[in-house]
């Protein structure tokens, strides 16, 4: 990743409350949610 991405990624999530760590989080979350249809359902028994 470019300096340049990853400074403006920093703040556009500072702008927003957050870190990079949590919004990047997020991005797994929903990815991996949206292409693994049994993550859910695997989640919720655990």
């Amino acid at each position: 990743m470019s300096e340049s991405l990853r400074n403006t990624f920093k703040a556009v999530c500072a702008k927003q409350g957050k870190n990079m760590s949590e919004v990047v989080t997020e991005f797994v979350e929903g990815y991996v949610e949206q292409h693994d249809p049994d993550y859910k359902k695997n989640q919720k028994a655990s």
